[in-house]
């Protein structure tokens, strides 16, 4: 995905550990969302080059209505955040409504939740509503989560339709 083609997502950002990664690699416009104003305080303080990291953060809930147009985006990417007790399957309907045809989704999913949560179900629902085709999926791989070190997790990339 070539720098300087649109705005990206973090979707969960968290404390905003992505934003300056990705401003360093010459991402300009990085949008943040997370349901924690705390999180969002911190990701809000993340810089890269002496300037915000993110150009616009918003507060909203993943499963339920995001605060964007249709297409907005020109991909998302979610890390650690469709997992336990976390964000659920259907909130990638949302998120692939606001990417832009010929956009990415890239994101993680807890084994754990991959099946109890209804990952599959939601994935071939949007591959035969022709919404999104997966590109890419990696094995399941340890993510090291200080917590649970056995955690599995695997990288899903789609491009939307």
């Amino acid at each position: 995905m070539p720098a300087g083609e649109g705005p990206l997502l973090d979707a969960g950002c968290g404390t905003g550990l992505s934003g300056p990664s990705l401003k360093a690699l010459g991402y300009g416009d990085i949008a943040g969302l997370d349901l924690s104003d705390d999180m969002l305080k911190l990701a809000g303080s993340r810089q890269a080059n002496g300037k915000p990291a993110y150009s616009e953060l918003k507060k909203a809930m993943l499963g339920g209505p995001l605060p964007w147009p249709d297409r907005h985006f020109r991909a998302f990417f979610s890390t650690g955040v469709f997992t336990i007790g976390h964000a659920p399957a259907s909130g990638l309907r949302e998120l692939v409504r606001i990417t832009k045809s010929g956009g990415h989704a890239i994101f993680t999913v807890r084994d754990q939740v991959f099946e109890s949560g209804g990952f599959q179900a939601v994935f071939d629902e949007l591959t035969q509503a022709r919404k999104w085709r997966l590109v890419e999926q990696s094995p399941w791989f340890r993510c090291y989560a200080i917590g649970d070190p056995e955690a599995l997790v695997k990288t899903f990339v789609f491009e939307v339709m």
